[in-house]
């Protein structure tokens, strides 16, 4: 896997320390980006592991109030307009936020850090009321058969305290919880700076329930009597098989051979199962799923798979295989959110010891902890596919037309939340926009400077590479195509060797397939259609429907907005249009989100170049800071024609 945050792919502890308040600070060492990007994860050492207890809808409660605070919408807004990340995370010991942005970003977010330790639902009751009906609407019904057996399942492995249940939950009950859970002395900020001085202001709470230090219990599955497979009714396409069997914290050995074994499994096993394996302070349960296609039961599967687990406490693997599953163990307890997660929670030593186990673990460990798995007594849970049977049903028209008529039930609308604090973009320096036409090749091929490597097949097929494409792929991927359809993309550094390659490009000279868009927006368009994005995004981010929605431009969708979500929260983002289309945009708003685009700008560039090519070949992308505001409104009039 690799990680999204660079800093942590060689993580040091370089300082930690715990402030009067009880709020934890590592900072680590620098590394990754060559110091240019500020990066931070901060939040609170309670996840959803509290389930064991019966409180993990509390706990997602309190992950949907916290994500829709006011300071967590300044920081996705300030992190989002500097062409920034973030992300909210609740997982099984940790429930926060996390962060990467330029480092003259930094000012933009100080105090919204100590602003976010500082939300409480007694602070917010009206944002309680809303995570609560959020967290609600998100409950499948009880007669889907794969929530259905998932929570059977989940019970067999943790408990009756699994179930998943916000019967009789208040106002109240939440605000008990969060004193409960979520005090200052279970806080903790892990960033590659110094520490924020505004962490010192935040008002220090004490959980009532304890600082929630780290548990070292293991599992003893030894005196458990096995349980009944869960075999439950579908009427499904697809079937499947779920396995459960406890697992040690990660305080123990017991959780890095799992580890291990897993990695084998992923080798090995034919059945192709999905499987996790998370990290915990306490002990947890490892999952396997395999998928039962149409025409098979259940019943033989799970035999299957069993059999298949077995063989391997007395299989030796080879050394190959303890080879390819060592390195895929080590890759993922050095990843970036593994060994931050390690840190956060004020346990780096145990991954530094587990790594030491990897790396010693042996063949015969390997049957060792299949052995485990097996004796273990593993919960199963299946259902098999519905069988297919042939039959003649008689329907009237009018009852088809009917239906289709009927729109779908909506999906009860989150009250709305209004704008938050917008902090002004710091004096920085954006890099230079050197932009130059498409150059036509010998070979018909055209050929453009831009932020990655990409090739554009009009008019609507653009695929980016993360590394430069070897010359073998010209014939192989596109040879199929005339070379006046294809547009080639590469940085400035590797532009003249991709021209040298290409020059020598044979397209296929019968291919006459059209190269036609529809739509009104125009090439010169294009750049205001960016900043409109900007717009519509910064409004997805105020009003905590960024997980909802998205908006995107996609050459491969032409020259307009995508929207994708439900669709009456597709039908919010077109009300939004519509405002804008309407009246001029403010000022402040319109310089924002010309700012944003800039810094926006490198990873859709290839998106634009190729819209632009495709209208107008000599087409370029302008200085966004220059486009009006009337052109923006005239690119959203045309898109709700």
């Amino acid at each position: 896997m690799l990680p999204r945050l660079c800093l942590f792919l060689s993580i040091l502890l370089a300082g930690d320390s715990t402030l009067p308040n009880g709020i934890r600070v590592y900072e680590t060492s620098e590394s990754g980006d060559s110091g240019n990007s500020f990066e931070w994860t901060a939040g609170y050492r309670t996840g959803v592991r509290n389930e064991t207890v019966g409180t993990r809808a509390l706990a997602d409660v309190v992950a949907a109030f916290l994500k829709s605070t006011p300071s967590v919408r300044a920081m996705a807004v300030a992190a989002y307009g500097a062409g920034g990340e973030i992300e909210f995370f609740s997982d099984t010991d940790r429930t926060g936020i996390r962060l990467k942005m330029p480092v003259w970003a930094k000012p933009m977010v100080e105090d919204a850090v100590s602003d976010f330790l500082s939300e409480t639902p007694l602070k917010s009751p009206e944002l309680v009321d809303r995570a609560l009906n959020e967290v609600r609407s998100r409950m499948p019904a009880v007669s889907d058969v794969r929530t259905s057996v998932e929570e059977q399942f989940r019970m067999a492995v943790l408990g009756p305290g699994a179930k998943f249940d916000l019967t009789g939950v208040t106002r109240k009950t939440v605000d008990d919880f969060f004193a409960m859970h979520y005090g200052t002395d279970r806080a903790f900020v892990v960033m590659n700076s110094a520490p924020m001085k505004s962490l010192q202001s935040v008002e220090g709470r004490t959980s009532l329930a304890g600082p929630n230090e780290p548990g070292i219990e293991s599992v003893n599955a030894a005196g458990r009597a096995p349980l009944p497979s869960l075999r439950i009714q579908s009427d499904l396409e697809e079937g499947a098989v779920i396995l459960g069997v406890p697992v040690s914290s990660v305080y123990y050995r017991n959780w890095y051979a799992f580890l291990m074994l897993d990695r084998l499994i992923h080798e090995v096993v034919q059945a192709n199962p999905a499987t996790t394996l998370r990290p915990s302070l306490d002990s947890y349960f490892y999952r396997m799923e395999v998928a039962v296609p149409s025409g098979q039961t259940a019943g033989a599967a799970e035999t299957a798979l069993l059999q298949e687990l077995a063989q391997l406490q007395y299989v030796r693997a080879s050394s190959e295989q303890i080879d390819a599953a060592r390195r895929s163990a080590i890759q993922y307890l050095e990843s970036a959110p593994v060994q931050e997660w390690f840190l956060s929670l004020g346990v780096a030593e145990r991954r530094g010891e587990g790594l030491d186990w990897v790396r010693s673990f042996s063949a015969d460990d390997m049957r060792a902890t299949a052995r485990d798995l097996v004796e273990a007594k593993p919960v199963i849970a299946s259902w098999s596919p519905r069988v297919r049977t042939l039959g003649l049903s008689v329907e009237k028209l009018s009852d088809i037309e009917a239906r289709a008529a009927k729109p779908p039930a909506p999906a009860p609308p989150k009250p709305g939340l209004g704008p938050v604090r917008l902090t002004p973009f710091p004096v920085h320096s954006d890099a230079a926009l050197s932009e130059h036409a498409p150059v036509r090749l010998d070979s018909g091929v055209s050929i453009v400077a831009s932020s990655a490597f990409a090739v554009f097949v009009a008019p609507d097929s653009l695929k980016t590479f993360d590394r430069e494409p070897g010359p073998d792929l010209m014939q192989t991927s596109y040879g199929a195509f005339r070379s006046s359809r294809i547009l080639v993309m590469a940085p400035p550094d590797s532009l003249d060797r991709a021209k040298q390659q290409w020059a020598q490009f044979q397209g296929n000279p019968i291919d006459t397939a059209p190269v036609t868009i529809d739509g009104k927006i125009t090439s010169a368009d294009i750049p205001a259609l960016l900043v409109l994005k900007m717009l519509l995004d910064r409004r997805l981010i105020e009003s905590d429907l960024w997980n909802d929605i998205q908006v995107e431009i996609r050459a491969a969708e032409g020259p307009t907005l995508s929207i994708r979500g439900r669709e009456d929260s597709r039908r919010i983002v077109r009300d939004w249009i519509r405002e804008i289309a309407s009246r001029p945009l403010p000022e402040a708003d319109l310089e924002w989100a010309r700012e944003a685009a800039v810094h926006h700008l490198p990873g859709i560039r290839p998106q634009l170049q190729s819209l632009i090519w495709v209208l107008n070949s000599d087409g370029l992308i302008p200085d966004l800071h220059l486009i009006p505001s009337s052109q923006i409104q005239d690119v959203a009039r045309i898109y709700l024609q």
